[in-house]
């Protein structure tokens, strides 16, 4: 790090573990509550064109 090169194997390495980390965390909040409320979005309507309007 002191020459400015940075070694992708300990950065892949720690993101991987933060990842976990965070990734059981959530998993043990989910495991621990008595209920989850999950928003799940609508699909949004899409407008009727008119065939014959060419703009």
């Amino acid at each position: 790090m002191s020459a400015g090169i940075i070694d992708p194997i300990k950065v892949s390495g720690q993101v991987v573990r933060y990842c976990l980390e965070h990734a059981s965390s959530v998993a043990k909040t989910f495991l621990m509550s008595d209920c989850v409320v999950v928003e799940i979005k609508e699909p949004e309507a899409t407008p009727v064109r008119n065939p014959m309007d060419n703009s």
